[in-house]
């Protein structure tokens, strides 16, 4: 029996060492253990949740429902675009019975209150406050679609292979965009509403976005790690 120490400090460390715990605990011959040098011991519980797969929703959610996961707070949206977004989503849970919208709003004062003031009262539309990151990364897991300006969760979604629709006229990371998997929508009523039908209606378009190859890397580097470790430790 080998014994392994797998040693993790910050939360980001520890997000990336879950696979490879989890493939040399999958060697009969690996004693794995882990040594937790607890930099930011509250974040890194957050991760011991994920590990030991006690996760829940903090709202209930409708099973019969797909679900669209929204997120919106630049600056570049303050003003008439964010309405104009809002708008966009109102009209999008009004016209589509068999969807519901989850969106954690950020507290941003030129957000909130017009979040609430435009989407507010919905039977289809759940408005909460932000998750924290394995909460929202289980919600990532959960939807069939997500609508956001933000720049790191276009990369998360394609890793899981939910399609983005980004709120922005122009992106700093191309790569997700040219591969089909995410769809620049901008600020535009127009373009959001005949996109998220696309996808709602159109099976074959959601699938080319849904399976697009990811740029970040196969997902296989954990079982990589597992078999070099058994070949060097036999």
């Amino acid at each position: 029996m080998k014994k392994i120490l797998c040693i993790i400090g910050t939360r980001p460390e520890a997000i990336k060492m879950i696979p490879v715990i989890y493939a040399l605990r999958s060697v009969p011959d690996f004693d794995c253990r882990i040594i937790a040098t607890a930099q930011h011991r509250e974040m890194l519980d957050q991760v011991r949740l994920v590990m030991e797969k006690n996760i829940s929703t903090p709202f209930a959610l409708d099973s019969s429902k797909r679900l669209i996961l929204v997120t919106a707070h630049r600056r570049e949206n303050f003003g008439k675009p964010i309405r104009e977004i809002f708008k966009a989503i109102r009209f999008i849970a009004d016209n589509s019975k068999d969807i519901q919208i989850v969106y954690p709003v950020h507290p941003n004062p030129n957000i909130e209150p017009v979040a609430h003031e435009m989407l507010g009262n919905h039977a289809r539309i759940i408005l909460c406050k932000p998750l924290d990151y394995i909460s929202f990364l289980n919600m990532m897991k959960m939807v069939y679609l997500i609508m956001s300006d933000s720049g790191g969760i276009r990369e998360e979604a394609i890793a899981l292979g939910k399609p983005v629709l980004l709120f922005r006229e122009q992106t700093e990371r191309p790569e997700g965009v040219e591969l089909g998997g995410v769809i620049m929508v901008g600020h535009h009523f127009e373009t959001i509403t005949q996109q998220t039908q696309r996808f709602l209606i159109d099976s074959d378009s959601y699938h080319h976005a849904s399976q697009c190859a990811s740029p970040y890397g196969d997902g296989y580097a954990a079982n990589k790690i597992q078999e070099i470790l058994c070949q060097q430790l036999s």
